[in-house]
């Protein structure tokens, strides 16, 4: 499970439901959002999910000037590093939008880009019944499952999909746990 454009206001409610769980999952987040949650960037970091990178303000990377690409980049890395100690070696642009020029600043960083192969939609469907259904229906061994831990239906949904996907035989894993080492510049899954 990997869980976007946080930390907010349920994301800590969310780590309680991975612990419950047993699951990790990785967060990409928001650079702009990190210094008013330290504490629970910290928390993520200590019971062992993984944090990434999702841009400062959420632009199309490949939309803006080389110089804002850059600073979306580092700004984000800069926060997370001063919050947890370590700066992310893993992106998700926003979107999904990216092309060679934003690949090469991640290449250029040492970071690899992470996008998804299961996309529960739950930004548009507020429905945790939904948001679970599809994310039971597109899990296959290896996928990497698209959420966002700024809905309170997203993280409504997450006991749902652990109990149906753990019947099933499904373990949950971070990125890094599941792909392994990855090549800067490249991208995932």
């Amino acid at each position: 499970l990997t869980f976007d454009d946080g930390p907010g206001p349920y994301t800590e409610k969310l780590l309680d439901i991975l612990d419950k769980y047993d699951a990790k999952a990785t967060f990409f987040l928001i650079g702009s959002k990190v210094s008013a949650h330290t504490n629970t960037l910290r928390r993520m970091q200590s019971r062992g999910h993984q944090l990434g990178n999702h841009s400062w303000s959420h632009p199309e990377l490949n939309k803006v000037s080389a110089e804002q690409l850059a600073s979306e980049i580092d700004q984000t890395n800069n926060a997370i590093k001063q919050a947890v100690g370590t700066k992310p070696n893993i992106i998700r642009p926003p979107y999904g939008a990216f092309n060679r020029a934003v690949l090469e600043q991640f290449r250029q960083r040492g970071m690899s880009a992470v996008v998804w192969s299961v996309d529960t939609r739950d930004w548009a469907d507020r429905n945790s019944e939904i948001v679970c259904s599809r994310a039971v229906a597109g899990a296959r061994n290896g996928a990497v499952i698209l959420m966002h831990d700024i809905h309170p239906t997203s993280v409504n949904a997450v006991p749902c999909i652990l109990n149906s996907l753990k019947q099933q035989g499904y373990s949950f894993v971070t990125v890094q746990n599941l792909i392994g080492d990855m090549t800067p510049g490249a991208v995932y899954p």
